[in-house]
């Protein structure tokens, strides 16, 4: 059973379930006329999502019920296409920003930077090609032209979803990647294939690795013997290396501690990275 905490507006509302966790559901009319310790009608709720921070509540008072409901249909198609769950958090998120894009839109403002949109393109191809499909159903539902930018910040949204990030972290996490990937293309003396599939095994590596930084829960990767680290820095010299070079510019970008266990890791994805091109 849900009691209303505070209604955003009628088709959106703070709840409260019977274990006292809180929720933000979404349904036609189902804040409607009522008050908090209310309770919600059951067979109005859409969607509902795990409430997080108060900072969302402030956000969602503001909304637009149009943008409510595109918010709601967006992260419903999402989150079936990326099998991930939605929060709180990613809703009032997703709806912030979509209210601050279609404003941006009518007074013409376009914040597009094509070398942007193509790393990001490259790196989450997936959740780019889901951007990219979601761009007209908006533009039709509020009768907007959105510059072609609108699928990058989109884009960083749907990775949000999946690793439970914030926006500035996703950016910047683009960027280390991105940043990592020119370095192994650098020391490698290649051009790497985006639309490998070892390319894309090697950025979902990269991505978790990263994450596991940005969150300090590194010390859960389990350590490896000495003699193994030992025997892959003589026998994959070359990708040992090149992991040590990415491993160096991050603890200059970010002062992270990186084990030699990481850094055999690293090697051992690189390797399998570089399979086609006979380079390890």
């Amino acid at each position: 059973m849900f009691r209303i905490v505070q209604s955003f507006n009628n088709n959106a509302a703070l709840v409260e379930d019977d274990q006292h966790a809180k929720w933000i559901v979404i349904g036609k009319g189902i804040g409607f006329g009522l008050k908090k310790g209310d309770v919600v009608n059951q067979q109005a709720i859409q969607n509902c999502y795990r409430a997080v921070d108060q900072e969302d509540f402030e956000v969602m008072r503001t909304i637009d019920p149009k943008v409510v409901k595109l918010t709601n249909e967006i992260l419903t198609f999402i989150s079936k296409q990326l099998h991930q769950e939605v929060t709180g958090n990613d809703y009032a998120s997703l709806a912030d920003h979509l209210a601050f894009a279609l404003q941006r839109a009518k007074e013409k403002i376009d914040f597009d930077d094509t070398s942007t949109r193509w790393e990001v393109a490259q790196l989450y191809p997936k959740e780019f090609k889901l951007a990219q499909e979601l761009l007209p159903r908006i533009e039709h539902a509020f009768q907007v032209r959105l510059p072609k930018s609108e699928a990058v910040f989109l884009t960083y949204h749907f990775v949000n979803t999946e690793d439970a990030s914030s926006l500035q972290d996703t950016i910047y996490l683009t960027k280390l990647i991105q940043k990592l990937i020119n370095i192994v293309q650098f020391r490698y003396k290649v051009q790497l294939d985006p639309k490998s599939f070892n390319y894309s095994r090697f950025v979902t590596h990269l991505r978790l690795f990263l994450i596991r930084h940005m969150k300090g829960t590194q010390e859960h990767v389990h350590p490896l013997d000495e003699a193994f680290v030992t025997l892959t820095k003589t026998k994959y010299q070359r990708a040992f290396e090149v992991a040590e070079s990415m491993v160096h510019y991050l603890q200059s970008e970010t002062q992270w501690q990186i084990s030699d266990s990481e850094k055999v890791y690293l090697a051992l994805h690189l390797m399998r990275l570089m399979q086609d091109k006979q380079q390890q």
